[in-house]
């Protein structure tokens, strides 16, 4: 299983762009300037992770469902990709 595992990690982080924390103190001046429309509960999300496409975004969902962690989908209308929120530690993030 954890084999599995470390290859959905993997996976994951091939389909992202780039990925940054998630909290208010770094994106509420963006999000009120009307960059990612979100809910007041979004911010308990600890990162965002960015894809190209929204094929991508399919697959990366996959991955976040079959590893149990919560996520939402969101547009980035400043430069038109499209991004996860979610509580997911990536390997980038764990150092790893």
């Amino acid at each position: 299983m954890k084999e599995y595992l470390n290859e959905l990690e993997h996976d994951f982080e091939r389909l992202a762009i780039t990925s940054m924390e998630w909290n208010a103190k770094i994106w509420a001046d963006q999000v009120e300037d009307g960059r990612f429309a979100i809910n007041h509960s979004d911010w308990a999300f600890t990162y965002i992770h960015w894809f190209d496409n929204y094929a991508a975004v399919i697959a990366a969902k996959n991955i976040l469902r079959e590893m149990d962690e919560d996520f939402k989908v969101v547009s980035d209308e400043s430069n038109g990709d499209w991004a996860i929120l979610t509580t997911y530690t990536s390997n980038v993030w764990k150092g790893l």
